[in-house]
């Protein structure tokens, strides 16, 4: 029996071949990514424009607030000027020589370390009734004592006493204790490996560092005061004590190393005499706005009329007038200012 041939419908349409689904399908994307770019648009758009409304509106509200503190201070502070009489044109402290001079006392770094012993030392030295509070930022070995940010002071600072400055003078001028900075300047045994640019060198020895006696002996480096690095150290230094809020400075160490062990040190170029360079240096100092600058000299080689080539002479050769000149070695001063023999 002969098979009958069967017919076998075949469709070629499909769902994904329909051209109206296909449409569709294109329109949903196209609208998808349409209504996205939108939000992102609006995003972008949105976000600035509200950080800008919200910034205007504080420095709206913040601008009132500090005016009227602003106006506030002034009024007041023109009110207390006005009941004491004081002059407020001036951009130096009103400290005189015999303030400073005779009533001081140098601080315990470690009294200074955390705000609440530095508030009990400042009313404690207030309480003696002593007006100055000589405080040692960079001693004759060259530590720094202080949070700084120059490097070279970074890399020469201490490994311990180190205190935050800027905090200590607020402390202190709110107990009515003026707070003065003290340093050396051109002793400094530690800078001088840091950049050894600034250092004093040996004459005709290459670019060796001069130490001032044998090394065997402890002989240190000196930073060179004629070069115009280690002035510029000294100058960074002191720019950054009056940043801190520090009205007064006292300046040790403004010398060169001494002619009896000086022979064979090298200070480069110099412009005119030892006494020349100093005075040009103080001339600068001098310029600074805001702090008065106080230097001290050993009593030894000023009033014993020993040598004082390293000094460049009396102070009054080189122009400074805020001199202390220390006390001889078997002499101590109370706070009063009253000198008597020791022993």
């Amino acid at each position: 029996m002969a098979k009958k041939n069967v017919k076998i419908k075949r469709y070629k349409k499909s769902l994904t071949g329909d051209k109206k689904y296909k449409k569709g399908l294109k329109a949903l994307i196209l609208w998808t990514v349409i209504t996205g770019a939108l939000f992102c648009f609006g995003v972008l758009i949105a976000k600035p424009g509200i950080d800008l409304a919200t910034k205007l509106w504080y420095d709206s509200r913040n601008s009132g607030e500090s005016k009227s503190d602003a106006s506030s201070a002034v009024s007041d502070s023109s009110k207390d000027s006005s009941s004491k009489g004081e002059d407020t044109s001036t951009s130096k402290p009103t400290i005189t020589s015999k303030d400073l001079e005779s009533s001081n006392v140098t601080v315990d770094l470690k009294t200074l370390v955390t705000a609440e012993s530095a508030k009990k030392e400042a009313e404690r030295i207030k309480s003696l009734g002593i007006k100055n509070a000589i405080i040692p930022l960079k001693d004759e070995v060259g530590f720094i004592y202080y949070k700084s940010v120059g490097e070279t002071q970074i890399a020469a600072t201490a490994q311990q006493d180190v205190i935050d400055a800027g905090a200590a003078v607020k402390i202190f001028k709110a107990a009515g204790v003026n707070p003065v900075a003290e340093i050396f300047a051109f002793k400094d045994a530690t800078a001088p490996y840091i950049d050894r640019e600034m250092a004093v060198k040996y004459s005709g020895e290459g670019n060796y560092n001069w130490l001032d006696n044998s090394k065997e002996l402890g002989g240190k480096s000196w930073l060179n005061p004629a070069n115009a690095k280690a002035q510029a150290y000294i100058t960074g230094i002191i720019d950054e004590l009056v940043g801190f809020g520090f009205e007064t400075v006292l300046i040790k160490g403004f010398q060169f190393p001494d002619i009896n062990v000086s022979s064979s040190a090298s200070f480069g170029t110099m412009t005119g005499s030892v006494a020349d360079v100093l005075k040009g240096i103080a001339a600068e100092f001098d310029k600074k706005e805001n702090v008065e600058l106080w230097y001290q000299f050993p009593a030894a080689p000023i009033q014993v009329g020993g040598e004082v080539w390293a000094y460049g002479g009396e102070p009054s050769v080189l122009g400074l007038e805020n001199v202390i000149i220390e006390k001889p070695v078997e002499e101590e001063t109370d706070n009063a200012g009253t000198t008597s023999k020791a022993g």
